[in-house]
């Protein structure tokens, strides 16, 4: 999350939400609620009421919205996103989910559980960003010509297991064919800062030397580039560096 420069105004409302969110445990605000529960509130926070504060909260709300701190999900409904959100958290409808992945703000936590709602909202989550990552590649393995979805997998840069804050980061993943993707996960190849793909010997396997010449550069996608650092963790992990 960006940082800003807050008013009083936006600190008071910063505030008003984040105690809305704890008290109602959801990061889902609808508007009139939060009005009738915390208006009050954010007036007494400023120590200045002046003539009309709903029309200066909306104003004040909306300035929010163009920061990225509250972004609109339905008529009446903000998702909070001050910190980054957790697929398990609570159920949030996929606008909101979208919302998060787009803003490379969605967890996928690392907690174990055998909670049925728990395991269905993360599945929720992991299914918007395999979703995602697709459309981002265009429905196109990043290495080849393969184009059938069932073939395609959100390949993680930095592996699922090793940091689970970036795996909901499309910055942090590739869509790759199933062939390819085990290529990448395994080591046999790699992504320099210039997207051109690093190879390592495969002991005279034809087939694992034919996918590895199948292409020289990953594909771009159309929004959330793999980042370097992710890449570099990658090469130094599997020995290119």
């Amino acid at each position: 999350m960006k940082k800003h420069s807050l008013t009083s105004w936006q600190i008071a409302a910063l505030a008003g939400l984040n105690r809305y969110a704890a008290r109602n445990e959801t990061k889902l605000i609808r508007r009139s609620q939060l009005i009738a529960e915390e208006m009050d509130n954010i007036v007494d926070s400023v120590k200045s009421k002046g003539s009309t504060p709903s029309q200066t909260l909306s104003r004040v709300l909306q300035e929010l919205r163009q920061m990225g701190i509250l972004n609109h999900v339905e008529r009446g409904t903000d998702l909070l996103l001050d910190n980054p959100i957790s697929a398990e958290a609570e159920d949030y409808p996929v606008a909101a989910l979208d919302i998060a992945i787009d803003r490379e703000e969605l967890m996928i936590d690392d907690v174990p559980t055998g909670d049925v709602q728990v395991l269905a909202r993360r599945r929720k989550g992991q299914s918007r960003i395999r979703y995602h990552t697709i459309t981002n590649y265009v429905t196109t393995c990043a290495m080849c010509d393969v184009t059938d979805e069932k073939l395609m997998i959100a390949s993680h840069i930095v592996r699922w297991k090793d940091d689970p804050l970036l795996r909901g980061r499309l910055s942090n993943v590739i869509c790759l064919c199933r062939m390819h993707d085990s290529l990448f996960e395994f080591g046999y190849i790699s992504i320099d800062c210039d997207m051109k793909i690093l190879r390592k010997q495969s002991d005279n396997c034809k087939v694992i030397d034919f996918l590895q010449r199948t292409c020289t550069h990953i594909r771009p996608p159309r929004a959330h580039a793999p980042l370097d650092d992710y890449l570099h963790e990658h090469r130094s992990r599997n020995g290119f560096i």
